[in-house]
Parts: C-alpha cells; structure tokens; sequence
C-alpha cells in the first residue's frame, strides 16, 4: 500500500515525476556535474556508458562525484584523471590507521569491516568529531595509540533545538515540505524531528541511541554524505524499501535532481544506514 506521504506527492509531482535528464554542461571534450548529476545520467546524456566515464577519469568510487567537478568523456583527446575528491586509501598495521587527506570516520570504518559506532567508541570520538592527517585511529582495543582529542563541529548558525522529550511519533512533521528530510519523517515516524540538514542525521540518530552502520535493511534510512551520490553539502536522506538480492537496494525520495518524488536503484557503496 502506497503511504499518504507517498501518494500525496505522486498526487502532486504529476506527470513531472518522469525521470529528468541530467543538467550539464559540455564541451567538446569535458562536462562539469551540477548538482542531482550522477554517472548513469551524464553517460546517457553524452551517448556514452557508466564503465567507459570511470575508466576515462580514473574514479576508485563511481558513486562519488560532486558538483562542479570536471569530467573527461571518452574518446577525447585530453583524456586525464578528473578533477575529482581526494579518495580514502584505507590500509590498517596493527591494529590503527593513520589518517590521510580525504578520510572520513565512516569510511575508514566502512573500510575495515566496521560499524561507525564501534570506531566511534573504541576512540572516544563522536560522529561530528573533526580528524586531521596524521591523526591515529584504532582499529581494535590492542592497539596501543594516542587517539587525539575529539574536536567538537563548529556551532551551526541556526539555533540548535534539543530533542525534545515527548514522543517522536506524536509530534507533527517539523521538516520544510518537499524536502528529503520531510519525506522520510513522514515515512518513518520514529525519526527525530531536530535532526537537521539530512548530512547531519547520522551524529543526531547516534545521539538518540539510533544504531548506524553500512548494511541495508527493509525500513532503514539510507544517508548520503555531501558529495555521495551526487548529494550537495546539505547531505541526503532517503527511505530503503527494499534490498536486492546482488546487493543493491531499491529506495524512494524526495527532492531528487529536481523532482518531488522519485524511487530508484542504488549500489550501498559509500552510503550509511541509520536503523531504528
């Protein structure tokens, strides 16, 4: 049965619902990402495919582009590695890892078979705890680091609002309507309602004893970091309604490349799921 919130923006997207082309822009050898660009969707624009734009930019992660990155298409006579993020190289000794440009707690932890929550207690850190190259992280209780002190994420300049005690699921939907965030609280009653920007909501579910890890489930929210995906700097959250069986997962969302509602399938590669 589809949801209320569902129908009511299958009701209101309409016929606009249809998949929009991506927005580009190209020249004669290159195309710069905007903002809701994936892969699957620059490739068809420029009559190309998925594999020949990763091989022709050199991308370890074919989920992680951003916008205003340049990407080389293929064939073209200035075919270099992309202008694109500096990739974790993720390697363990002993039980700790050295932190290096690019790194972030999710990923070393999605790297070396962990939960974020493990890393998180194993070094005394929170989700919004700032790393720095150079800075050790255990990856077990034997190693034997000096894990750095926690630095705690700059004040954000909207007033923070606490959760608040009453029941989640008696509290009316506080999210701007047509937003990601709104869409999955309205699917999910159990989220917060003051999480903040969808790149927020993994500090803000661990803060509410939510567990967050890297394996989908039914019923999970799937939180995209600022530039997985496609994501802005807001970050992005969507709803996992189902997991397929060569492991990727089908999900639903609002405020996807410009469309109100929106369902697709995704690979989990860089992507957190927070659980109720």
């Amino acid at each position: 049965m589809i949801s209320s919130v569902k129908n009511t923006l299958l009701a209101t997207a309409g016929a606009a619902a249809m998949l929009a082309g991506t927005a580009v822009v190209a020249s004669a050898d290159s195309v710069t990402v905007k903002s809701g660009d994936t892969l699957y969707n620059i490739a068809t624009a420029n009559h190309t495919s998925v594999d020949a734009l990763v091989k022709a930019n050199s991308l370890s992660n074919p989920n992680l582009i951003f916008a205003g990155q340049s990407l080389q298409l293929p064939g073209s006579s200035n075919t270099t590695v992309a202008n694109q993020p500096a990739q974790s190289t993720t390697t363990a000794a002993a039980g700790s890892y050295t932190v290096k440009a690019g790194d972030s707690l999710w990923a070393i932890a999605n790297n070396n078979g962990m939960t974020l929550t493990d890393l998180l207690s194993l070094n005394g850190l929170q989700a919004s705890s700032y790393i720095f190259p150079g800075d050790v992280i255990k990856l077990s209780g034997s190693a034997n680091v000096v894990t750095p002190a926690a630095v705690a994420a700059p004040v954000a300049s909207a007033p923070v609002v606490s959760t608040p005690a009453v029941s989640d699921v008696a509290t009316p939907n506080t999210y701007p309507y047509g937003q990601c965030t709104w869409y999955v609280k309205g699917e999910l009653s159990w989220v917060g309602n003051y999480w903040g920007n969808a790149v927020d909501w993994v500090s803000s579910a661990i803060a509410a004893g939510h567990s967050v890890n890297s394996q989908p489930t039914v019923g999970s929210i799937a939180q995209f970091g600022a530039g997985i995906g496609g994501a802005s700097s807001y970050g992005h959250v969507a709803v996992v309604d189902s997991v397929n069986a060569d492991g990727t997962i089908n999900i639903s969302e609002a405020n996807y490349a410009g469309m109100l509602y929106h369902e697709r399938t995704i690979s989990t590669a860089g992507v957190l799921f927070i659980h109720r």
